[in-house]
């Protein structure tokens, strides 16, 4: 073979007509597979590369082997197969595109591409070709022309949208002369047996998120200073994320399977409940505790560097260059399956534009604007090169990892996934909640995701199922604002309702900004005050319009949802609760484009009143028959619980009239304009509800967000400050309320019957002591010391907790807010005690003849430390000044067990050898740890005492 001539050269569609090549897909080629993402996926790429005006973009390489009059293509059948649909689409819909894609396109007589011994496939495409009438059971029963069927779908859908349509005569111009192929011509002698082996051992590519992994690894090596053990946490954390056909918990799991549950998991208080106990979710707390998780010696998977990354990379089946190798993505396990609706590198855009706003980052040349300037997933490097720069400056690689976590969990937590449970007939798009929970009997931790028991179809999933169905799915934008939303609103209901705002802002006003500097705007100022009436008007003008079957497909997707909707509120059609919204591409006349019987059309033809979006099966057994046929079909359909087509359809035919004409087009366009009108209404006021500053102190109380409560309760106690204290309080809320405000909450008036007035309150404690009340209220509320650890409180020279402004001031220790507690509880017992730095000192005196309390001069020093690596308290005594007595302090403490340690210049102590006072699993709980602490010091302390 080496010795073969291999003549490679670039050729265009328009050199393909001129030439007169035919293509032949061989019969030993595998079928068509190319699903929506990689149809859409293409279809951006060019569509991005026309509008930039570029002069050439090239597709790739295909390779052909002469056969007689065509060419055999025996690789890049996917990428050319698709490209010849999109030509096909294109020069059916509109006059306006160029002859020369007609005749790429070819005719029944001579059509370009031709499949070898697949008959079928062939005869389907010169049908689509010539508009011809198309039986189901071709579409059902071969894989192939279900595929396709898909993928035209998916080319209408994106060239009807109202940012493509008036573009698509220069759109088709681009693809004849300007998309290049590289075509390598196989001399006719070829071994194609030894041809294809070298194919399809052509090796495997690295993918962008792989090398993009290894730079981000590289910055945290230098961050953690080369802890390799860190390093692999990190790098699971990366891996975690990227399966997006799993759940998060369970691909962290398989990171690191001889990890339990309880060794990751953060612990909260436990509940009441005989049976199970509370326990954190995934929250900004695990990695934190994860990455300082020790890894076994004999774990395999060691920090890799770019050279390993490579050596071991698999393909990156999103990648255009290797799509024809695609794979069903679709994750797999106990006979469930899962996919995204999203890649992974879309995750990545998402985090990285979520990280540039709130680090307020201006890297991408427009001024004032902290996001980036395209979003391609084929350009991911390029667009994350002067992000990681940045990082590298700022050594926040692992600021970002975190965040790319936390994205994460949010993801699987609010946005759909298709799921097929095992014995299920199909995938639907679903949320699964993610239960945690201890079972008290046995210790044992079950993570998982509710079941598809019962009815799963919610007013958040079809409302996600409009946004997904009905844009370009290459980008899915509207996801990347309702996440970041995500991160200050836990509460479903009110998530609910944002989005539906968010849909009615991103869709429903008519802007001219690309969808990219829609999205920014919501996410730097939010959703903005547009009443009902700023949406339904721009609606109703897009539902007035006569576009026939080139209306936007989303204002069908919107009406559907808006009937479903209104129906959960009348219940007048039982059967819709079970209705889904699911893929549709193609545009129904009710009443007949061609009508039987040469009747005369309808004025209202191409009105929204006369057309349903329905799937291409579904209108080609329609075909041109009557209305009355129609009803009765699509009756029959639904009292034998087929899956009706439409919720528009269900609405029209279940009239009583026979015949549907202008006037029943009017009254039904009418009907549906005053739905809209109320749903538009309605949902605008939601939004304002949950975002009005006057409800928004209601709805922390109300929902107890602990983080709110502690801000509100430190507020309470810090009497001597006026000042307004600003704080990140969720969506739309950037102040603490003020100190009336404060008063007036049920809650805090529970706890102060006077607000100047407090010792009464809880028994047992003196007055003196709420000179700063926050002292013994933090120390008994383990959350509150949560909320200290991320930097909103800090120690003053005297040990005080006090309030500041601002998300974090000055520098603060981990290890102090728990010996802080220690120190509370110790006052408590009337123990000397002081507190400096990472250690506790507790006096114990001595009077010439034994240990006391009472203050003298000569005494010793119990001290304690936290130490956070081994997750124990540790202690020594410390022998101050022991001249006096000829050293009878020490003598009495040897005599009684303990120890010196030789090692220091000063005299320090510990007993039995063992200087841990007491060993904990985890650090969380600060509470606990100082209330088993105290009890342990109690008994060292008392017999100290004894020593005589």
């Amino acid at each position: 073979m080496e010795n073969k001539q291999y003549n490679s050269n670039n050729i265009t569609l328009k050199d393909i007509v001129q030439k007169g090549i035919q293509f032949n897909i061989p019969i030993y080629q595998r079928l068509y597979v190319w699903k929506e993402l990689q149809v859409n996926k293409l279809l951006e790429d060019l569509f991005a590369a026309y509008r930039k005006n570029e002069t050439h973009y090239y597709l790739g390489g295909v390779v052909t082997y002469s056969n007689g009059n065509k060419q055999d293509l025996i690789d890049g059948q996917q990428r050319f197969t698709t490209l010849w649909l999109i030509c096909m689409v294109l020069s059916s819909m509109n006059d306006s595109v160029c002859k020369e894609m007609k005749r790429f396109c070819g005719n029944k007589e001579n059509l370009r591409i031709h499949f070898a011994i697949r008959p079928q496939i062939s005869e389907y495409l010169i049908k689509m070709l010539e508009n011809e009438d198309i039986d189901n059971s071709e579409i059902s029963s071969i894989s192939d022309i279900k595929n396709m069927t898909s993928a035209i779908g998916n080319i209408e859908t994106f060239c009807e949208a109202d940012e493509h349509r008036d573009y698509l005569a220069g759109f088709s111009e681009f693809i004849m002369n300007c998309v290049v192929l590289v075509r390598t011509e196989i001399p006719e002698d070829t071994d194609l047996n030894k041809l294809f082996e070298l194919i399809n051992g052509r090796g495997q590519q690295l993918s962008q998120t792989d090398i993009l992994k290894s730079h981000i690894l590289d910055l945290i090596r230098e961050e953690t200073e080369k802890d390799e053990d860190q390093l692999i946490r990190y790098g699971q954390i990366w891996n975690a994320c990227a399966d997006m056909n799993d759940f998060v918990e369970h691909n962290i799991q398989q990171e690191d399977p001889s990890l339990t549950w309880k060794d990751r998991l953060i612990f909260d208080r436990e509940s009441d409940n005989e049976d199970e106990g509370v326990i954190a979710e995934f929250g900004n707390d695990f990695i934190d505790k994860y990455i300082l998780l020790p890894v076994k010696d004999n774990y395999d998977n060691q920090s890799e560097s770019l050279l390993q990354i490579v050596q071991k990379a698999i393909t990156d089946n999103d990648s255009l260059e290797n799509i024809d190798d695609n794979s069903s993505n679709t994750g797999q396990r106990g006979g469930k399956e899962i996919r995204s609706i999203v890649s992974f590198p879309m995750l990545l855009l998402y985090s990285l534009r979520i990280f540039l706003i709130q680090n307020k980052l201006c890297l991408y040349g427009e001024e004032n604007t902290f996001d980036i300037n395209v979003f391609n997933e084929k350009k991911l490097l390029k667009i994350f090169s002067p992000a990681v720069a940045q990082m590298k400056n700022d050594r926040a690689a692992r600021s970002f990892l975190k965040l790319l976590w936390q994205v994460r969990i949010v993801f699987d937590k609010n946005i759909v996934k298709w799921v097929k449970e095992e014995g299920e007939s199909e995938a639907v798009l679903t949320l699964r909640t993610l239960r945690i929970s201890k079972d008290k009997r046995t210790g044992n931790i079950r993570v998982h995701r509710d079941s598809s028991n019962g009815n799963t179809i919610t007013e958040m999933t079809q409302l996600q199922s409009l946004l997904y169905f009905s844009q370009p799915r290459i980008y899915e934008h509207w996801i990347c604002p309702f996440l970041f939303h995500s991160f200050s609103e836990n509460d479903a209901d009110d998530l609910l309702k944002y989005l539906q705002q968010l849909d009615n802002v991103l869709l429903c006003l008519g802007s001219n900004l690309d969808m990219l500097k829609r999205t920014y705007n919501v996410m730097i100022d939010g959703l903005g005050n547009y009443s009902g009436n700023d949406f339904s008007e721009y609606f109703n003008r897009l539902a007035e319009q006569e576009d026939g079957c080139k209306f936007a497909h989303y204002i069908f997707y919107k009406m559907e949802y808006i009937l479903w909707w209104k129906n959960k509120q009348t219940k007048k059609f039982p059967y819709w609760d079970f209705y889904r919204l699911s893929s549709k591409n193609s545009v129904e006349h009710i009443n007949p484009q061609t009508p039987k019987y040469n009747k005369k059309q309808i004025s209202y033809l191409n009105t929204f009143g006369n057309l349903v979006l329905v799937s291409r099966e579904v209108n080609s057994s329609y075909s041109n028959k009557s209305f009355e046929e129609k009803k009765a079909q699509f009756k029959a359909k639904r009292d034998e619980g087929h899956q009706l087509d439409s919720l528009k359809s269900d609405v029209i035919y279940s009239t009583d009239v026979n015949e549907w004409n202008d006037k029943e087009c009017e009254q039904h366009l009418c009907h549906m304009k005053s739905l809209a009108e109320e749903y538009f209404a309605a949902t605008a006021e939601n939004y304002r509800k949950i975002s009005d500053e006057s409800n928004m102190i209601r709805k922390w109380v109300c929902k107890e967000y602990s983080e709110n409560t502690i801000q509100l309760l430190a507020k309470a106690f810090a009497y001597s400050m006026k000042d307004e204290i600003l704080c990140d309080a969720g969506s739309g809320y950037q102040r603490l309320p003020n100190e009336n405000e404060i008063y007036k909450l049920p809650f805090i008036q529970k706890l102060f019957k006077d607000k100047r007035s407090v010792p009464e309150i809880i028994e047992g404690i003196d007055a003196v002591e709420y000179t700063h009340p926050e002292n013994y209220y933090f120390s008994l509320h383990p959350s509150m010391i949560n909320y200290i650890m991320r930097g909103k409180y800090y120690s003053d020279n005297n040990g005080r907790i006090v309030l500041v402004k601002g998300q974090r001031i000055g520098n603060y220790n981990y290890k102090e807010v728990l010996l802080w507690i220690l120190e509370c509880h110790l006052e408590k017992r009337s123990y000397k005690v002081t507190h400096w730095g990472d250690k506790v000192y507790l006096y114990i005196y001595f009077d010439g003849l034994k240990f006391t309390l009472d203050q003298k001069e000569e005494y010793i020093l119990l001290k304690f430390w936290y130490n956070y690596q081994q997750c124990s308290m540790c202690y020594e005594i410390e022998v101050v000044g022991d001249n006096s007595h000829k050293g009878r302090r020490t003598r009495l403490l040897r005599a009684n067990s303990w120890e010196f340690n030789e090692s220091k210049p000063i005299k320090n102590l510990y007993i039995d050898n063992r200087p841990v006072l007491h060993h904990f699993r985890n650090n969380d709980d600060f509470e606990y740890i100082a209330m088993k602490c105290e009890q342990d010091i109690i008994e060292i302390v008392n017999r100290i005492l004894k020593y005589e």
